[in-house]
């Protein structure tokens, strides 16, 4: 069932959103059914992915590394 929602073949119902959104554990029925944009992001994380696509080629490159050096100094 779930290739043919991928496919587009056939939508997906209210009850089966549940159920699926119940067997994942990590997404609500809402989000399957693309009934709402904000998705799993938080506030923040949908602000920044914002700003990324505003920016240009140069100040995309920076945010990447920026958000880089953040992680990998968190590994050490």
């Amino acid at each position: 069932m779930v290739s043919i929602y991928e496919q587009g073949i056939r939508r997906m119902g209210l009850e089966e959103a549940r159920m699926l959104a119940d067997a994942l554990g990590t997404v609500s029925a809402v989000y399957l059914l693309r009934l709402d944009d904000k998705g799993v992001l938080s506030g923040q994380e949908r602000e920044l992915l914002k700003y990324f696509r505003r920016t240009d080629k140069r100040g995309k490159a920076t945010i990447l590394r920026v958000a880089e050096s953040q992680c990998l100094g968190q590994k050490q």
